[in-house]
């Protein structure tokens, strides 16, 4: 994939955290090969689940650990719900996506974490004011 444009993944995420408080990454997939929905890459669109959860976790990296040239201030933020979820927000918090493959086995338990506004951040979304990632170079 060189070029995509993930608005669309972005605006499933950030909706739905709107709509019922929390996402996941695993939801939003789901909800994305139900209505057909995809990834739209430079050489094509893609449908599975597999480059679906790379958009999302694009989109999650740009929201919840901007550095670089994003720079806002976090907008949403992981809900450990047990143990193992606790480590894997740890290291993402530490390293971002990098090395996330050991955590992002055939369940996806990075994908099933859910994530919440931060605050201040819901009123931003109302307000149109929320930061928003367009494309990825690859």
């Amino acid at each position: 994939m060189g070029h995509a444009h993930i608005r669309n993944l972005n605006d499933i995420l950030i909706k739905r955290i709107f709509a019922k408080g929390k996402a996941s990454i695993k939801e939003c997939i789901e909800y994305c090969v139900k209505n057909k929905i995809p990834l739209h890459a430079s050489e094509c669109d893609y449908f599975d689940d597999y480059m679906l959860s790379m958009g999302f976790e694009e989109v999650v990296l740009f929201h919840a650990h901007p550095w670089g040239e994003n720079k806002h201030r976090p907008t949403i933020e992981p809900i450990a719900e047990n143990e193992e979820q606790k480590k894997i927000i740890e290291h993402f918090k530490e390293s971002g996506l990098s090395g996330l493959e050991d955590y992002n086995d055939d369940t996806k338990k990075f994908d099933e974490i859910q994530w919440k506004f931060t605050k201040g951040s819901r009123m931003m979304y109302l307000k149109k004011t929320l930061p928003c990632v367009e494309h990825l170079e690859n």
